[in-house]
């Protein structure tokens, strides 16, 4: 499977539209009128590749304890190993990859231990936005959301997609 990024242009323009040349702009003396153009939403290929894996990671595609082989995932996607090595490490800054020295690179194991702090965070979170958003919408904002959204991470990297954390920690501790 190759890789490729692509960036919306909007370079296209609606049809009858009045446009000033550039050569009319300049003789008038004004800036040419722009138009409305879509963002560009290019993105580094190490962002694409991450957010592949990262994908396969917390869908329990490539379980916990995998080791990474950086070569074949290079060839997998059809790329070099550069943008491969700036996705792993971005990995490991996320926590969902662990690089120890001479061992290399393989998706993180979390213990019970984490497993129970990250569950118990999640609740809090949980109960405080439950507390918080009806009466003051502004005080739950991007970045609670944000925390959430990671300590969410962290559980289905413990316990996986379908299971449930607390029925999981449960399981383990039977």
């Amino acid at each position: 499977m190759r890789v490729e990024a692509a960036a919306a242009s909007g370079a296209d323009t609606a049809a009858g539209a009045a446009r000033v040349s550039r050569s009319e702009a300049a003789a008038e003396g004004a800036m040419p009128a722009r138009q409305a153009a879509a963002p560009l939403l290019a993105r580094a290929l190490h962002e694409v590749l991450a957010d592949d894996l990262r994908d396969q990671i917390l869908d329990h595609r490539l379980p916990p304890g995998t080791p990474i082989d950086e070569l074949r995932l290079a060839r997998h996607y059809g790329v070099s190993r550069t943008p491969v090595r700036e996705a792993l490490k971005l990995l490991c800054h996320e926590g969902l990859l662990s690089n120890q020295l001479r061992r290399g690179t393989t998706v993180t194991v979390l213990g019970e231990d984490e497993i129970d702090e990250a569950r118990a965070l999640h609740e809090l979170l949980l109960a405080h936005r439950r507390h918080v958003l009806p009466a003051r919408p502004a005080v739950w904002g991007r970045f609670a959301e944000s925390l959430l959204h990671l300590v969410e991470r962290r559980l289905r990297l413990g316990c996986g997609p379908s299971v449930s954390c607390s029925d999981a920690v449960r399981e383990r501790r039977g």
